[in-house]
């Protein structure tokens, strides 16, 4: 019997998280629509751009109206934040009580508000998409100086969490390791888990940023210079200060590797005009423009969960260097032309960037396996049939 599935996550467009993931997986219903056994909606705001330019100005209640509506949520114990929050809430719950199943990306209080409104009789599926519990993710982005620490908003955030993998039947990871931390922190023994592997699509973003950095990797190319990238946020759990110290160590011992970053973060203060070990592009919204003209890319994660930068690369065809973490263990085990880096520290990384310079000496279309691999598991055409395979056996 063909079911009518909603899937859930405020925002759907290209990057990581819960957007990233169901961009994909939008493109990949799209496009094998005709193939599937299930019927797909999208609950979200759809766009193609990583990032939103322009913000909605939020319409405002009456305070006689305001507090109409808080007494009304009041009585059936869901917390009311503002009227932008009311609108989501009903569209929300309409949407739910118009499927059989709902699949929740990521944790949110409105998605767990909707639920006890219409989700009482629907099939509930829910997917994290941090590393570790939403609510430890927070703590760390704190500690790398992106907020102040609130623990009233940490516990909320645990709780609302917990609340929904409660209330889900079945829990879904992108892969075993990428599931980890979850299992540790809330007892999932008891939980039916599973675990649908990624898949991404490339696609024009609108933008040309070529122009940051064409210039600098045509004069690397006339000196023979192999090029080596970072691109993410710059913080502590994305390992960026390990790439910074291990650019530092390699630099001392060699002089025609280029190193590169394309981001932002607090630790942005690691790379100095003076040491020039490591050079920012700054945040570059298409950076499959920049990692199709690099030799390398290095994936330094302290923690991780399922990182889709990994596919991005492979698709096109490029060796990585990556920190052997969580759901990266999963991915070096995949991909073939991949170095893991079991020494998570500066040291262990520059060693593993040498090997893996070494072997794109030795051999310079090494990086061309990962794309065959990614051709024949991690297309977005895979991803949507991976969910309507799970979908159909529950």
């Amino acid at each position: 019997m063909k079911k009518k599935v909603l899937l859930v996550s405020h925002t759907i467009r290209p990057g990581g998280g819960p957007p990233g993931y169901l961009y994909n997986l939008y493109l990949g219903i799209q496009e094998c629509a005709d193939r599937l056994n299930n019927e797909y909606i999208f609950w979200g705001n759809i766009s193609n751009n990583r990032s939103s330019i322009f913000e909605r100005k939020r319409k405002e209640f009456s305070p006689f109206l305001k507090k109409l509506v808080k007494s009304i949520f009041l009585k059936l114990k869901i917390n009311f934040r503002s009227p932008a929050y009311l609108y989501k809430l009903i569209s929300l719950s309409l949407s739910i009580k118009k499927v059989d199943v709902v699949i929740i990306h990521g944790p949110s209080e409105l998605y767990l508000s909707a639920l006890k409104c219409c989700g009482a009789d629907k099939l509930i599926l829910y997917m994290p998409h941090s590393p570790v519990p939403f609510a430890d993710e927070y703590r760390e982005t704190c500690i790398d100086g992106e907020g102040k620490f609130d623990m009233k908003l940490y516990w909320h955030l645990y709780c609302v969490e917990k609340s929904l993998i409660e209330r889900a039947n079945v829990v879904v990871f992108a892969s075993k390791n990428a599931g980890l931390e979850y299992v540790n922190v809330y007892d999932l023994n008891e939980k039916c888990v599973a675990y649908i592997e990624s898949g991404i699509k490339v696609v024009p973003c609108g933008y040309d940023d070529t122009y940051k950095f064409s210039e600098i990797i045509d004069e690397c190319n006339k000196k023979g210079k192999k090029k080596v990238l970072f691109a993410g946020r710059y913080v502590r759990h994305k390992g960026f200060d390990l790439y910074c110290d291990a650019a530092r160590i390699i630099c001392n011992e060699r002089n025609d590797i280029a190193f590169f970053s394309a981001g932002d973060g607090p630790l942005k203060h690691l790379i100095t005009n003076k040491e020039r070990c490591v050079l920012d592009f700054g945040w570059i919204k298409c950076v499959h423009q920049l990692i199709s003209n690099v030799d390398l890319v290095v994936i330094p994660n302290r923690v991780a969960y399922y990182d889709l930068l990994v596919l991005e690369v492979a698709s096109l065809g490029k060796p990585i260097v990556m920190t052997a973490i969580g759901g990266n263990v999963d991915q070096i085990s995949v991909f073939p032309d991949v170095i893991g880096c079991s020494d998570i520290s500066s040291n262990g990384l520059a060693s593993a960037i040498q090997e893996a310079l070494e072997r794109l000496d030795a051999n310079c279309r090494w990086g061309r396996e990962n794309m065959r691999v990614y051709n024949q598991r991690f297309t977005v055409g895979a991803l949507a049939h991976r969910w309507d395979g799970l979908i159909q056996s529950l």
